[in-house]
């Protein structure tokens, strides 16, 4: 008996779902990024997935650290807070 009613509501659900219809979106999420640093209203495009650093790098705000005696120029500048905003899939 307890099978029977199981069966019962299972082909209910399957009847049910088989009737919705579902709209799949795709949205990425690696565009419209931007980030500055936090006090300021100065804004740069981001890359994700990425990091601040690589962005700086990428925009030719700070050297190549892997060139010469560029890595200890990076190391002594203060680090600012920064925040990445932005409205993927938008």
């Amino acid at each position: 008996m307890a099978h029977k009613f199981l069966f019962t509501i299972m082909a209910f659900m399957l009847s049910v779902v088989s009737t919705m219809q579902v709209s799949a979106q795709r949205q990425y999420l690696h565009e419209g990024w931007s980030f500055g640093q936090a006090r300021l209203a100065n804004r740069y495009p981001a890359q994700v997935p990425g990091v601040v650093h690589t962005d700086l790098l990428r925009l030719g705000l700070i050297d190549d650290p892997y060139i010469g005696l560029n890595e200890r120029k990076v190391h002594l500048l203060p680090r600012p807070r920064h925040r990445l905003t932005g409205s993927p899939g938008a």
